[in-house]
């Protein structure tokens, strides 16, 4: 799933200690700019759909994380059908 609106301070195990008490993550991957900087978002495989379901409905709008003056946005990713890769793939894409 898509999480968008997170503070640039942010890290991987912030967003654990959000997302883990919804139940099993499987791949994390916050997106980051070349110096190594959050670009906001991140994307969550959950081990389930119904996990993943509940950790938007808790989370999306409601969670601040990191002193952001704004909720977490959460939602099912798109797919985007110019790539097949995966968030990892396309992670390491960037930097």
């Amino acid at each position: 799933m898509f999480v968008g609106s997170i503070p640039k301070n942010a890290t991987e195990d912030s967003l654990k200690d959000v997302f883990t008490q919804f139940g099993n993550i499987e791949e994390l991957v916050l997106m980051r700019e070349l110096d190594g900087v959050s670009k906001g978002c991140a994307f969550i495989k959950f081990k389930t759909k119904e996990e993943a379901l509940l950790a938007m409905r808790f989370v999306n709008g409601n969670v601040y994380l990191g002193g952001s003056d704004k909720p977490m946005e959460v939602r099912f990713a798109e797919n985007k059908k110019k790539t097949t890769a995966t968030p990892t793939e396309q992670a390491h894409s960037t930097r």
